[in-house]
């Protein structure tokens, strides 16, 4: 969290909202996450800086995962707070959600992409069902020109990758549902490949490019009875890339994480953009 981050809420204003047992799990940039109980359940509580957060835009993504989770097991529930999917509190905006215990989704694991894969198809099946909402393309998507052919495209996680989902006895349990918007299918597939390129370069994680590509586009393939095009999941990935480069280009209108990034971590992003786009001849 930065320093102009506001004050945690206190204990009075926790149990205002019947919310007790608080223990944080981790910090970002921009948010905070806390296991309590809430309601007598157990649940994750999630922090938002709402200085840095669309409220209106937070609640309709919330609904969408309340939707999705109604009848989709995959889906992780969200757990209305005192009647409301999202509560101001102090200087936050609180959301929570069932609290799931799992494994971290380790993508070296023989087999973890295809099932990434099969999970990714299933809920994009699904989200095709949910009700028109007034969201944005998702971000990386949003400079392409108004005149774009949109016809494919449909509601998506916007984020998927294996940081956002949690492996359990009975399969993968996707949440984070902060970034959901609309476009093609094929981007948070390439998302997916994206988040794997990227860790792999950034952070020397040991992973099969080609390898992973294979078995998350076989799952998929397998589960959606759909063969996906490469060479539009190669354009999205190349996007995706830009997209992060016209964003450290002008801070001013990047996502909040990269915003509010330390300038250290802002030239670790800049060095990865430089190296792929000579590499792959990204504009």
């Amino acid at each position: 969290m930065s320093a102009n981050s506001p004050p945690l809420p206190g204990p009075r204003e926790w149990a205002r909202f019947g919310i007790f047992d608080v223990v944080e799990l981790h910090a970002g940039r921009q948010s905070r996450v806390f296991r309590a109980e809430l309601d007598g359940v157990d649940v994750a509580i999630k922090l938002t800086d709402r200085q840095l957060a669309d409220r209106a835009m937070l609640e309709t993504r919330m609904a969408v995962v309340e939707s999705l989770a109604a009848d989709v097991t995959d889906v992780v529930a969200l757990h209305r707070i005192d009647g409301a999917p999202v509560q101001p509190i102090a200087g936050w905006l609180m959301t929570a959600a069932s609290f799931v215990t799992g494994e971290a989704v380790d993508v070296t694991r023989p087999g973890t992409a295809e099932l990434l894969g099969r999970t990714l198809a299933a809920l994009h099946a699904a989200m095709a069902l949910v009700s028109p909402r007034d969201l944005p393309p998702v971000a990386a998507l949003r400079a392409m020109p108004p005149d774009a052919d949109r016809s494919g495209w449909q509601l998506l996680h916007g984020d998927f990758n294996e940081q956002n989902v949690i492996a359990t006895s009975t399969g993968l349990r996707v949440f984070d549902f902060d970034d959901c918007g609309y476009g093609p299918i094929e981007y948070d597939v390439a998302n997916t490949l994206y988040m794997v390129m990227f860790d792999a370069e950034v952070h020397g994680h040991t992973v099969r490019d080609d390898a992973f590509r294979r078995g998350l586009l076989a799952g998929y393939r397998n589960e959606a009875d759909r063969q996906l095009d490469d060479d539009i999941i190669d354009a999205l990935i190349d996007a995706r890339v830009a997209a992060l480069g016209r964003w450290l280009d002008d801070l001013s209108t990047a996502p909040i994480g990269i915003r509010t990034s330390s300038s250290e971590w802002q030239d670790v992003l800049r060095t990865f953009v430089r190296a792929h786009t000579s590499s792959s001849g990204v504009a």
